[in-house]
């Protein structure tokens, strides 16, 4: 909008505002102060401030010529011209309106399509993260017999260390000739602690990442849902491309909610999640047995060996 009056005669000033949309449908306004001449239909006039806006229109030169012929207001610079014509305040603040409602449209757009972009990356988060999942659980179910046999091992050593002792120590032979079988065990219970709190650990460990997960997965949802409402709103508003964007809803609409996840691993994954709670609630029960085995046989060993050390 140009809003110039001519006073003394044949001496202009006043404003250009520009309003225009940025690629994102946001207006932006740029305001520019005038001055010049006129000569019976021939207009000059100088622009300043907002320079970089202006350039759109006429370049990087200010000064505009051309003419002013009824409402109509021609302006222009080398091969560049552009026409202004009069209007009410009233229907310029329309024009506003609906340049407002094409931005819009425009920021719609940009929305759906960004929302739909994050919901496709949600989605394969997810995926990767129930893939992690996954090879981490088959891990601690193949583990299972390891645990057994870690403790079954260290039951056999320690009887064998009792078996061992216990007759020498009946017989008076020097505490100092056995004693290293038993202070291994004496040593050896940091490393029952440290099994035991890591069992504990991969339990509550499992159970926070399935827990994650899940909340991932609602998320995941959710996300899906919103991207297709908001890509179905902004169809009319593709130009050409609206036809395309309707195919596209209805093929989003025909798919599971979680069809941004990868179908088939989501379906292992919730497989597999109790084969993997059912492994670590047995290694749970291996390791509290084991250790209960483990304690006594260490309690006689440390008897036997304080009282032949007593002797």
């Amino acid at each position: 909008m140009i809003h110039i009056v001519e006073a003394p005669p044949g001496h202009l000033t006043g404003s250009m505002v520009m309003t225009a949309l940025n690629r994102d449908g946001a207006t932006e306004t740029k305001n520019y102060s005038v001055s010049g001449s006129i000569d019976r239909s021939n207009v000059s006039l100088q622009l300043g401030g907002g320079l970089v806006g202006l350039a759109r229109l006429f370049g990087t030169d200010t000064v505009l010529v051309g003419s002013l012929r009824g409402t109509a207001l021609t302006l222009g610079v080398g091969s560049s011209t552009a026409i202004f014509h009069g209007v009410s305040n009233t229907a310029y603040q329309q024009d506003l309106a609906r340049l407002n409602v094409v931005g819009d449209h425009i920021a719609l757009v940009r929305q759906s399509t960004k929302a739909l972009q994050e919901a496709v990356k949600a989605g394969q988060h997810i995926s990767a993260g129930l893939r992690q999942y996954m090879t981490w659980g088959q891990t601690r179910i193949n583990r299972v017999p390891r645990v057994r046999a870690w403790y079954a091992n260290r039951i056999r050593h320690y009887r064998m260390c009792l078996n061992y002792i216990k007759p020498l120590a009946a017989a008076n032979v020097p505490v100092w000739r056995w004693q290293e079988c038993a202070l291994s065990i004496a040593t050896d219970k940091y490393y029952r602690d440290q099994e035991i709190a890591n069992l504990r650990d991969l339990q509550n460990q499992n159970r926070q990442g399935v827990a994650r997960l899940d909340v991932g997965i609602s998320r995941a949802r959710v996300q899906y849902a919103h991207a297709t409402s908001l890509l179905r709103s902004s169809c009319p508003y593709r130009g050409a491309d609206s036809g395309k964007c309707l195919s596209a809803v209805k093929k989003l609409q025909a798919m599971s909610p979680h069809e941004f996840i990868n179908p088939a691993t989501l379906s292992k994954f919730r497989g597999l999640v109790p084969k993997v709670k059912g492994a670590l609630d047995a290694d749970i029960r291996t390791g509290s047995a084991g250790e209960a085995r483990l304690s006594d046989i260490a309690q006689e060993v440390a008897e036997t060996y304080q009282a032949a050390s007593a002797r």
